[in-house]
């Protein structure tokens, strides 16, 4: 054979070659793009799992808000409501420490006799002590 049928011989061969050359790296792609796309598929799903959980823990705290907001909400009530039987001593006391009697505390603070009375020797009690 001479030069010139020997070089059909080598281009084939070369080509053949490279021919295996481009399957065997298209099969490694493929592969490659199948991890790849399991890694996707797998992160998805942990991706799925931590906004769930991250719902959840968002809901229960709402719900946590709501409960703490009803809690200050009962509790500021429950002062209120107890300042309001305060004030009528409050008056009294400045009725007291003005020279008022007991029947005027009686009639003007609403508070029992004996209260009133009681709040009257307080206030004469408190003036003779810083007479002194």
């Amino acid at each position: 054979m001479n030069m010139i049928g020997l070089t059909p011989m080598i281009f084939l061969c070369v080509g053949l070659l490279a021919l295996f050359g481009i399957i065997w790296t298209f099969g490694r792609l493929r592969r490659s793009g199948q991890i790849a796309a399991n890694h996707i598929a797998a992160l998805e799903a942990e991706i799925a799992a931590v906004n769930g959980a991250a719902i959840g823990v968002g809901q229960r705290l709402i719900a946590v808000e709501k409960k703490l907001k009803l809690s200050i909400e009962h509790q500021q009530q429950k002062m209120d409501d107890s300042h309001v039987g305060i004030q009528p001593y409050d008056q009294a006391t400045t009725l007291a420490e003005q020279g008022a009697d007991i029947q005027q505390l009686v009639d003007q603070c609403g508070l029992p006799e004996a209260e009133a009375s009681l709040l009257s020797l307080l206030q004469a009690s408190a003036r003779q002590v810083s007479v002194k």
